[in-house]
């Protein structure tokens, strides 16, 4: 396999597409007793965080992308909101489960990895937005119209129409997850919090260690 400049550079090992299990509620399964909004914004924070850290890694090497259907995602400039805020936003008006938040993640990283598409915050946003329309249509019984995701993710309805289809051709209507991969998705991003904890740790304790030098020169 070529190399790919997706989610799946963060180690994630794909298993072969079977009948989708729903997954159980909660990622986090020692947070049951939390309140239901924590948890969902924790799993918003670590999926903006592994999208951001991508977007990040491929902007110094972005090159313009040759893919005409891509082309449909990507936008001039990147929009003036963080994905952090942008997902938040989605998931506040959409309503969506959590286990609809963690298909998001796994339905860019399949469009990535069969077109070998490079994440950048010039496409990550609208892709961020159908990926969320698919997943809700997919995962869960109930779902609004096309106007209101529309205008829940900022976008003319014919154009989020047109994105729709494209989509599922860049994902070749592959919307079917296992648990077993599910749960790979999941880890990853609890594997991903772990890192980025110890990497804060270690940015404070190497402050705490400078403090220290620069307190015994006064």
């Amino acid at each position: 396999m070529s190399e790919s400049k997706g989610i799946n550079q963060i180690k994630i090992n794909q298993s072969p597409l079977q009948k989708y299990t729903k997954p159980s509620k909660y990622l986090f399964s020692n947070e049951r007793d939390s309140p239901k909004k924590d948890i969902e914004l924790k799993t918003v924070e670590l999926i903006s965080d592994l999208l951001k850290s991508i977007c990040d890694k491929n902007e110094p090497q972005l090159m313009n992308s040759n893919h005409s259907i891509l082309k449909l995602f990507t936008t001039k400039t990147s929009p003036p909101i963080s994905i952090k805020n942008y997902l938040i936003r989605l998931t506040k008006f959409t309503k969506m489960e959590e286990s609809t938040m963690v298909l998001i993640l796994i339905y860019i990283d399949r469009i990535c990895n069969f077109n070998s598409i490079q994440l950048t915050y010039r496409n990550i946003f609208k892709l961020i937005l159908v990926s969320a329309l698919v997943a809700i249509k997919f995962n869960e019984d109930s779902h609004y119209s096309m106007e209101v995701y529309a205008k829940i993710g900022g976008l003319p309805t014919s154009e989020l129409v047109n994105l729709e289809y494209y989509f599922l051709i860049l994902i070749k209507f592959a919307l079917n997850v296992d648990k077993i991969l599910y749960d790979k998705y999941s880890e990853t991003l609890l594997t991903f919090q772990e890192d980025d904890d110890e990497e804060e740790e270690e940015e404070e304790d190497n402050e705490e260690e400078g403090n220290k030098e620069d307190d015994k020169y006064k």
